[in-house]
């Protein structure tokens, strides 16, 4: 009889083993299906805000609002740290109680980012094919082509680089709504490259909020452990 409790006892302690181990996968599976669903949510929020501060930029250059430059480059500023924000709930309402693995944090902040660049892009597209018909172009050479900017340009000798920026918004002021907004996008995602490393650091640490769901399941593993 002890020959077969002593059989039977590490057959018994694989079986919780595979369990645990089980539990674990599904665990992360769920969180990475939770982190694709926030970074949908948050997402969105993030590129409305990105489209609001590029609605204000474009009404603040074409129409000269003063106000509406003002608020676009609070906005400019704020997103990053909104964006932070996002980082720091997502990481709270997962509420892993651990800290977040890189492949999850990952797949939250690329998603996240790549959905606010879709939608930035979309409404830019959208804006220059329907609504913008030379506007901005018109505004830009205007400004490019100020009596004061050029008397400043000359003053501190770098009338060369004035000729330059002409030279390439001719080539810019060419493009379709399409490249202009294709533009857009690729530039704000190389500025979404420097932006997800901070965020992807902020998901990745530690939360104080502490599943009890994910305490049980740690408790069965250090008991399975001691036996």
């Amino acid at each position: 009889m002890q020959f077969e409790t002593e059989e039977v006892a590490p057959s018994r302690c694989k079986v919780r083993q595979k369990h645990y181990h089980m539990e674990q996968i599904a665990w992360k599976l769920e969180h990475i299906r939770l982190s694709r669903e926030f970074s949908r949510e948050y997402g969105t929020f993030l590129g409305i805000a990105w489209v609001v501060t590029f609605l204000l930029f474009v009404v603040g250059l074409v129409a000269n609002n003063f106000i509406a430059s003002m608020l676009g480059s609070m906005l400019m500023i704020a997103s990053p740290i909104f964006a932070l924000y996002l980082s720091w709930r997502f990481k709270q309402l997962l509420e892993a109680g651990d800290n977040v693995s890189w492949g999850i944090a990952w797949v939250f902040v690329s998603f996240t980012l790549l959905y606010a660049n879709f939608l930035l892009g979309a409404a830019a597209y959208v804006y220059f094919q329907f609504f913008d018909e030379g506007r901005v172009c018109e505004a830009f050479y205007a400004m490019l082509t100020h009596p004061d900017i050029i008397a400043q340009y000359k003053q501190m000798g770098m009338s060369d680089i004035l000729e330059n920026s002409k030279a390439q918004f001719d080539i810019v002021a060419q493009l379709s709504p399409f490249d202009l907004a294709m533009n857009l996008f690729a530039d704000n995602l190389v500025f979404s490259f420097f932006l997800g490393i901070p965020m992807l650091i902020i998901a990745h640490r530690k939360s104080r909020n502490i599943k009890k769901e994910v305490e049980k399941l740690q408790n069965k593993g250090a008991e399975q452990e001691q036996q």
